[in-house]
């Protein structure tokens, strides 16, 4: 497949850590372990799947999904 680059921004939202795990409690668990999980701790799809008891592709989408909210949430300062 096509290599993937991530996307920079130009500011850093000025939240900081704090904000940062207030935005990470705020998204449904499913999404936070398993974007935890993939993004911070570096494990293939196919253990996060193990850990919340879901299929590979399932957990490939929620943590998509995490992400997905943490930018629209955190980056922008929305509110869900």
């Amino acid at each position: 497949g096509a290599l993937r680059h991530a996307t920079p921004h130009t500011g850093v939202p000025e939240r900081g850590a704090a904000g940062l795990g207030a935005a990470l409690q705020a998204l449904p668990p499913t999404q936070r372990r398993a974007g935890i999980y993939h993004h911070l701790a570096g494990w293939p799809y196919s253990e996060v799947a193990v850990l919340v008891d879901s299929s590979e592709a399932a957990a490939r989408r929620s943590a998509a999904d995490g992400i997905a909210n943490l930018r629209r949430t955190y980056l922008t300062g929305a509110s869900r």
